[in-house]
């Protein structure tokens, strides 16, 4: 039997389960449909971060209350039990190949603190969105878990979600399947988006890893011949780290990556008592976002429309944005982009208006540029601490900052190396990722 709802959820994610708790909450007739049968199980790499904490970010200046682990998004006006605990992170660490550090923020100060300055936070993910779900189901919302959307179809005032067991009629719905979103492919949205390439994710938990501190998100950068991104976060409810190794280029083995750091790296010692407990892994089309994420009657939300990282945060938000506009609509009976259009203009505001996702991908594009010994060169010229900052976007800037007071050195030193940085800080995007727009190119239509 078809049913029939206000809205209809896709994706169970921290967007789409706080799209339908809310809309639930709300008093709304709402599905949500998520095609895991286990929603806690995170399969997908993720370094289960939530960012940031120390200033506005996405518009919200995100705090945490210590006494019963709430999340608050004041600006916002909502806040969330943060199911599943979390930890605080103090400092982010960036390490060059010879294992000299670049570091933003003093975890050891921050640890012997009463109210110590928190940039972010870790948590887990999996008990999150479980914990969310839950709450969803508990305001009436229809959960149809282990369900595969397999089509999509505008009907006259509605939309008809098509799922591999039935097919649900809503008003509304609201997509948040991911970076990879069927239904942003299926309604068109991506027509007009500019593909950047693949983005490679080959993860492995640890135990037992000495070295990284337990409060920092830490990285390591490699370039070329064998470039890869390695982040390092600690897990929230035990000792332990997720270490991820990201790469743009196809024809790298990234498991491969992953046993060199293990075992034949500056870092090879810190793993030697380290005891797997887990693999993840992630493929993510990397595109360009969407400036207007509504047609006919379908918002999406979250990494759906992003540029292959709303964050956690981001997303919560971008949730809790989708169905309050869906409510708004349906309670004015303006069953359109206009019923929306609080949504879509704060998506406007908060997303593209404030940040250009270029200055978030292109961090992972240096290592296409450099060689290791550069980037040992370039890295090691940044000596001093900097104050905590894990901002996606313009953390970068902090160090870009400074070269001027480092850059006429460097040109003496290494004039290799400056056409390098002048291109990481000023060609075009397209250009910079022509190769790996070639290879995603060769693989998506093979």
């Amino acid at each position: 039997m078809t049913k029939k709802y206000d809205v209809v959820v896709v994706g169970a994610g921290p967007a789409g389960a706080m799209a339908a708790k809310t809309a639930g909450e709300n008093g709304l007739k709402a599905a949500l449909v998520e095609r895991k049968k286990d929603i806690g199980n995170m399969g997908r790499s993720c370094c289960m971060m939530l960012l940031v904490m120390n200033e506005y970010y996405f518009g919200e200046r995100m705090g945490i209350n210590t006494r019963d682990g709430r999340l608050n998004f004041p600006v916002n006006g909502f806040n969330i039990k943060l199911h599943g605990g979390y930890k605080d992170l103090y400092a982010y660490h960036i390490y060059a190949p010879n294992g000299h550090r670049v570091t933003l923020g003093d975890a050891d100060h921050e640890r012997k603190q009463e109210n110590p300055h928190r940039i972010a936070l870790v948590h887990d993910k999996g008990a999150l969105v479980q914990g969310l779900v839950e709450e969803a189901a508990r305001a009436g919302v229809d959960v149809f878990d282990g369900t595969n959307v397999t089509n999509i179809k505008k009907k006259k005032n509605g939309v008809s979600v098509i799922t591999d067991k039935d097919t649900l009629n809503a008003t509304f719905v609201i997509a948040a399947d991911g970076v990879n979103s069927r239904i942003a492919d299926n309604v068109g949205f991506n027509k007009d988006r500019e593909l950047l390439g693949l983005f490679l994710v080959y993860g492995t938990t640890f135990s037992g890893l000495k070295g990284f501190d337990p409060n920092a998100f830490s990285q390591i950068l490699y370039g070329m011949p064998d470039p890869a991104f390695i982040g390092i976060s600690p897990l929230a409810g035990q000792d332990g780290f997720h270490v991820v190794a990201i790469g743009l280029d196809p024809a790298i083995n990234l498991e491969k990556t992953m046993k060199r750091v293990m075992t034949e790296s500056t870092f090879a010692p810190w793993f030697k008592d380290a005891r797997v407990i887990g693999h993840h892994a992630a493929v993510e089309k990397l595109y360009s976002p969407i400036y207007e994420p509504y047609k006919d009657n379908v918002l999406l939300a979250g990494d759906a429309c992003w540029t292959q990282e709303a964050e956690n945060t981001g997303c919560l938000m971008a949730g809790w944005r989708a169905a309050h506009s869906v409510t708004e609509a349906l309670l004015e009976g303006n069953i359109s982009k206009e019923g929306v259009k609080s949504y879509l203009d704060w998506w406007k505001r908060s997303y593209c208006d404030t940040y250009n996702y270029a200055s978030y991908v292109k961090n992972f594009i240096l290592s296409y540029i450099m060689t290791s010994d550069d980037i040992d060169y370039f890295l090691g010229h940044f000596k001093k601490p900097f104050p905590g900052k894990l901002n996606a976007y313009t953390t970068f800037d902090v160090l870009g900052a400074e070269l001027p007071n480092v850059l006429p050195k460097m040109a003496v030193e290494r004039p290799t190396i400056i056409p390098k940085i002048l291109a990481f800080n000023m060609a075009p995007i397209n250009v910079l990722f022509a190769d790996q727009i070639k290879a995603a190119q060769a693989i998506l239509n093979a």
